[in-house]
């Protein structure tokens, strides 16, 4: 009896307010990597799974996909949203393609790639799709962002930006994937964020630039604090930590963190996440579609490690965040009002 009790008073706790905000347990997630919110649904991702969560009241409803490359099948990563085009359809990005589940969680149908470029995330944007590439020309590595049709066949390229991993250049370790750009797709337009500089690119489905929006931010200095949080992250996390010994010959630390660090399309707006912080708050700067300023808030946000946010989406005025309880040892759902 008392085992019970005491499990029903963590719960309470655990799915209080925080910071004016909702904290609700996931006890099935064990290291989830992507959340998108619709008007009745969560998804969360975690390869090769992908969780539907009922968002009334939080409970799973079902969960589906496993690891290989067959039909219903993913390969080395998972990645969700809803078709523009199809609404009723889930669309699950991996490795080299593209397959469609109803939303509730039955397969449709799958488009495969014909290029074999590991960086391809697909995201459809009307009836085409967006992704990153590579290209190098002689000596020099460059990152992209390409338009691509129904067949996963390019159409054009859109951005070019010259990538942090340069033979003999020093890497700069605080933009959060090491990349310098990062584009989300919105009202059938392509966002595409320049990092280092805070310019955001918008293209049309058709890959015609509508136009460039900047804007003004504070410029966060990077402490020695920061570099030594920075230099343990890189020491200890699995995924770079076998890399540390070259890594630390490589990177060279900037003045100022980029100016941003995220950005996301929801509600009619667009939220850029910036690297001001104050008292366990970030600052997200909110735009309209036509790249107006609308406000600038402070919100709770969880972050993994120094340079990276836990997962997180924006609807319905609410960040909606997953992090890792360390004390509970259990993923959690963080929910705040923007």
């Amino acid at each position: 009896m008392m085992k019970k009790i005491s499990f029903g008073f963590r719960i309470f706790i655990l799915s209080g307010v925080i910071f004016g905000g909702q904290v609700v347990p996931l006890p099935e997630i064990q290291k989830p990597e992507n959340i998108i919110v619709d008007q009745n649904q969560i998804l969360i991702t975690e390869f090769p799974h992908v969780y539907i969560y009922s968002l009334k009241d939080l409970k799973l409803i079902k969960k589906f996909g496993k690891a290989g490359e067959g039909p219903r099948e993913f390969f080395n990563y998972v990645r969700i949203q809803y078709d523009p085009q199809n609404p009723q359809y889930i669309c699950v990005g991996s490795h080299m393609k593209m397959s469609y589940f109803t939303r509730t969680g039955e397969f449709v149908k799958e488009t495969r790639s014909k290029t074999s470029s590991a960086a391809n995330v697909y995201k459809p944007v009307g009836k085409n799709y967006a992704a990153y590439g590579i290209l190098q020309i002689d000596k020099t590595v460059y990152g992209t962002i390409n338009l691509h049709d129904q067949n996963l066949k390019k159409i054009k390229e859109l951005v070019r930006w010259e990538s942090v991993f340069q033979q003999g250049r020093s890497l700069n370790p605080t933009d959060t994937d090491l990349t310098g750009g990062q584009f989300r797709i919105f009202d059938d337009k392509i966002f595409f964020m320049h990092r280092e500089d805070g310019r955001i690119e918008i293209f049309n489905q058709n890959g015609d630039k509508l136009q460039t929006v900047n804007y003004e931010y504070d410029r966060v200095p990077v402490t020695q604090k920061d570099r030594n949080a920075i230099d343990e992250h890189f020491k200890t996390d699995p995924r770079f930590r076998r890399f540390y010994d070259i890594f630390k010959t490589l990177v060279k630390y900037p003045g100022h963190w980029p100016s941003t660090i995220d950005h996301i399309g929801a509600d009619n707006k667009l939220y850029v996440l910036t690297n001001k912080k104050e008292g366990g708050r970030s600052e997200f700067v909110i735009f309209d579609l036509e790249g107006k300023l609308v406000k600038k808030v402070m919100v709770p946000v969880k972050f993994a490690n120094p340079r990276e946010t836990y997962p997180f989406t924006i609807n319905y005025g609410k960040l909606f965040q997953l992090a890792d309880n360390e004390d509970t040892e259990e993923w959690e759902l963080h929910i705040h009002i923007i």
